[in-house]
This record gives structure tokens, sequence and C-alpha cells, in this order.
């Protein structure tokens, strides 16, 4: 217990909310603003419209204040004519000459304009002075605020600094505890006074194997992996459904057990007890409790609430209490008769109620038992805090030693409110597993995986690509001429294409001056082979003979013809 009350989590010290004021002066506006209501309505009525008409102003205004500002910050979207001389030192002109070339798609250039629009308009700001041979390191070097500027950057500064600590008191605020509602549901998840977290830590501390189950109790009986070997209810906020409440009672039939505190969302009524509240003239009065079986001097606190048998009508109304009995059954609660009970906490004296019970627990047949306490007051963490109840409620928390029994301590949560939520991408899985449509898709969204599988697989040989080769020189050569032949260049081109020659079987790797038609004539002599020889008269023929356009492939195809023949044994070149 000491263990489990010192974590943080237990520690119940309401700090200061930074805001707190403000929650309280709305709070007080609020009871305010009830009280003229109830007291002087037509004051409140008026008070009202005047209200709403001043909202409805502060609307009007704050649009047409939006309207001026966007009116004067954007342009319309025209585009601007740009002047043949654009100006050096408009920063308006760059402005729409920016603008222009973004709509173009130039955004380089456009971001260019806007940085020398930006350099302009510091410069008139007297930040730094433009000149055009400056580069944008430069300018970042240069940039700086005057005196008035400097005041105003500190001043700025300052703001942040204030609005950061701001920032951080309202976190720290946000992150302290707050204090916890009095009236909190006892849930195993909730750590504050009225929760029931510390039951659940202390049965994890004991290494009893507990869990928290979020769903119905539907299938409380049928899904036997998941069988608790007790279940608990401590004044579930729902009401348990007929189907529920029938599960209950055959799990009691089966030898289950189940700890109900307060009316149990049905169950304490079902069994054959009601959860009274002790009353003094109207008004809820406490009652001191104790224990009839324990020796020991226990600090309990007082109790509120205690346990009385289910009323039945008197001899004459038989018939109507039968009906009644009749609904009961029929609403989900089968009659299930206890062989014993045994009261385990008492209401004590002077009050007059004293010897009410508090604590029952109830023996069926088969060896269920089911534990009824009044007050779930005595589940909550104040009360294991700040008394002896552990002493008396730890024990009804452990299962009894039997094989039916064996399990899980399974603590309601469903009922608090704390059931499993569904997403969408959950509830279209589980729909497309459990309908037969769902199936259908699923059946044909597999079918189409394979057969783009089978579409995608490609059978036989490997295809062969295209060889893609670098052109040769000659390649090269020819594509020259013809480009030169398309230009009307014909004399100048026959001329390259001779002079590349020359170039290419010279010694010093470049043309010599002097006549081709001599050093067309020593070739055809130095040329070993027929073809090659051809080829050289032939490429003479084409420059002492005019002719037209298609002097410059026919000199192209002459260049490649001597070439192949002379490539494979070089000779010295003739000079």
């Amino acid at each position: 217990m000491g263990e489990v009350f010192a974590r943080p989590e237990y520690h119940w010290v309401p700090r200061r909310h930074p805001l707190q004021w403000l929650g309280h002066w709305l709070h007080t506006l609020l009871a305010w603003l009830n009280r003229m209501d109830e007291t002087h309505h037509t004051v409140f009525q008026l008070l009202l419209w005047v209200a709403i008409v001043v909202l409805l102003s502060i609307l009007v205004h704050f649009g047409y204040l939006a309207w001026r500002i966007y009116r004067s910050t954007v342009q319309p979207g025209r585009p601007a004519p740009v002047a043949p001389g654009l100006q050096l030192e408009d920063a308006g002109a760059h402005l729409r000459r920016a603008e222009e070339l973004a709509r173009s798609g130039r955004f380089a250039e456009a971001l260019a304009h806007r940085f020398t629009a930006v350099i302009l308009q510091l410069d008139r700001a007297r930040a730094l002075q433009f000149h055009p041979s400056k580069t944008p390191a430069e300018y970042a070097g240069e940039a700086a605020l005057d005196a008035a500027g400097r005041a105003t950057l500190i001043e700025l500064w300052l703001a942040l600094l204030l609005a950061v600590a701001v920032s951080v008191a309202v976190f720290a605020g946000v992150r302290s505890p707050k204090p916890t509602p009095e009236n909190e549901l006892p849930s195993t998840f909730l750590a504050g006074p009225g929760g029931s977290k510390a039951l659940y830590d202390v049965l994890v501390r004991l290494g009893q194997p507990v869990e928290r189950r979020r769903t119905a109790l539907f299938n409380l009986t049928r899904d036997a992996p998941h069988r608790p070997g007790l279940l608990v209810l401590i004044g579930p906020s729902l009401q348990l459904q007929p189907a529920e409440l029938e599960e209950v009672v055959r799990y009691l039939r089966d030898g289950g057990a189940v700890l109900a505190a307060g009316n149990a969302g049905g169950i304490t009524d079902c069994l054959g007890w009601q959860s009274k509240q002790s009353r003094k003239q109207d008004e809820v009065d406490s009652m001191a409790v104790v224990s009839p079986v324990s020796q020991l001097d226990l600090r309990l606190p007082p109790a509120t609430r205690y346990l009385a048998p289910r009323e039945t009508g008197p001899e004459d109304s038989a018939p109507r209490w039968r009906a009644i009995g009749q609904l009961r059954k029929e609403g989900g609660c089968p009659a299930l008769a206890a062989l014993g009970q045994e009261v385990l906490l008492v209401a004590g004296p002077p009050f007059p109620h004293a010897g009410r019970p508090i604590i029952v627990r109830l023996r069926y047949r088969g060896g269920g038992q089911a534990v009824l306490a009044a007050e779930p007051e005595y589940f909550r963490n104040r009360s294991w805090r700040d008394s002896d109840v552990p002493l008396v409620v730890t024990p009804l928390l452990l299962p009894p030693a039997s094989p039916a029994r064996r399990g899980r301590v399974s603590w309601d949560e469903y009922h608090h409110g704390y059931g499993r939520e569904g997403s969408i991408s959950g509830a279209v899985l589980g729909w497309l597993a459990r309908s037969p449509g769902g199936w259908a898709i699923l059946q044909v969204v597999a079918v189409a995986l394979v057969g783009l599988a089978a579409a995608a697989v490609r059978f036989g040989p490997a295809l062969t690509v295209i060889e893609r080769r670098r052109r040769s020189p000659l390649e090269h050569l020819e594509a020259l001429a013809a480009g030169l032949e398309g230009a009307a260049g014909v004399e100048t081109a026959v001329g390259l294409i001779v002079s590349g020659l020359r170039r290419r079987l010279s010694r010093g790797g470049y043309a010599p001056s002097g006549d081709p038609r001599q050093w067309l004539l020593a070739l055809e002599l130095a040329t070993p082979t027929p073809c090659g020889r051809a080829a050289v008269r032939r490429l003479q023929q084409i420059i002492t003979h005019p002719g037209g356009p298609e002097r410059v492939l026919a000199a192209a195809q002459a260049v490649e013809d001597v070439w192949e023949e002379l490539h494979p044994r070089m000779t010295r070149a003739v000079s």
C-alpha cells in the first residue's frame, strides 16, 4: 500500500492554475447573468440583444478592415507591360518584371528581379546602399538598423521573451495536477481520490493476475479463454442489458464469483437485494460501520448506503407482484436462490438502522458466490489511503481457490464508458472478413492481383535491344557535309573536307598551307591500292570541276574511301 500511494499520481495536492482567476471571473459573470435572468427577465433580454448588436458591429467592422487590407496589399491579376528600358533604381518596375517572369515559368530570373527590388526598398529605408556591382554577401554584411530601428528591435525581443515566459507559465500550469472532482467514477483508469486505480495497482503488486474488461458481458460464459476468476463491478454508470444480466446469472450458476458495489448496473437488484440511502428527516446521513466477524478495532469510514432485501408485495397484491417478477424475469434477471449468506460489515449503533448489512456474501448451488457491497465509497482511492478499508476489501478482491474460478480478476470498465472504440479501417476490414459481399470483393481483388502478376512476367527469350554506339569520325564528317550542303556553302564545305583529310594524314596533326591540288596529286602516287587511287582521283575531279550541292556529299564519300584504304597502314604524309 505504501509503495502504491507513494507514486506521484496519488499526490492529490491541488495547485493554482495561472489562469484560474479568468475561469473564476467567467463563472461569476455567468452566475450574475443567471440571477439577472431570474429576477429581471426584461432587463436581461434587453442586455442580450444589445450584446448581439455589438457583436455583429464588431464582426462587420472586422470584415471591413480585412477588405481594406486586402485591397491595399493585393494587386489585381492583370499582366503589367514591361517597358523596353527597365530603370535600374525603380523597385516597382523590378517587382512587375519579376511577376511577369514568374508567370511565364522563368523563376530564376524572377527571383533575381525580386531580390533587386528588396535591395532598392532597403536602400530607400537607409538600411544599406545600392550599387550594381555589389554581391548579395556584401549586402548582407552591410545591412544594419539605425538607432530607432535598434530600439524597435529591442522592444520586439522583450515582447518575445515576455510571450515565451507567459507560455511557459501556462504550460506549467496545464501540466500541474488539477483538482480532481469528488464525484468521479470508481474506475481503475482514474488515480484521483474518487477513482479505483489504487485497488488495481495493489493487486498487481501482490502478484494477482488482473485485467480491465472493456467489452460487454454478452459472452461472459461462452468465451472460455477469457473467463474471469472474479468479475468486479464497482458502481458502473451504465445499466447492464438484459442479456448481460442473464450471462452474469449463468456465470454464477457455473461456479463463478462476482463482486458488485452499489447497484452494479442492476446486478444487486437481480440477486434479490437493494442498495438504499441512509436518510434522516429527508436528508442523507452517515452511519458508523463495524465488522461482526473481525475482532480488530478497524478504522472504517462511515457509510451512507446499506443493503436491504428486495421489497415484495403483501398477500392481497400477490398477482401484481407476480406480474412484476415475471417482467423482471423477461428483462434478463432469472431467479437465482442463494443457499446461504454471510454478513461481513454492518451499520453500527446508535443509528436507527444499526445492524443493517453493508457488505454481504451470497453462496449459490454449484460453488458460485457473489459479494454485494452497498457503499461504492469503500472501493475508492481515498478510502484505501485514509482508513483500514484495505484490510476488509482486499480479501474480497482475491478469487477463492477453486478449479471453477481459475482466471484473472476482471474489472468491468465497459459500463464506466471505457469501451473499446473501433476505427473506420478496422470496421471496413471486419466487414470484408465477415460479410459475403466483403468476401466477394476480396476474391475479385485477389484475381486482379494474380492477373497483374501474370501479365507482368515476360515469357520467351530476351529481346534484343537497340545497339547504341558512338559515331565514327567519318560519320561525323558525313553529317557535317550534309549540314554544310544544306547551308549553301558548297565550296567552303568541300575545302573543309579536303583540309580535314590533309590534317589527319599529316605528320604534325595540322593542315599545312599550300595548294590542295598538288597535295592530292602526291597522295594519288602514295596510295598503294587501286581503290584508294580511284577515290583520290574522284576527289581531284570534285575540286577542279564546278557543280551543285551534290559535290559536298560526293567529297565526303571520297574522303571516307581514301581514309578506309589508308587507315590500316598509315603512310607518311606527303607535303
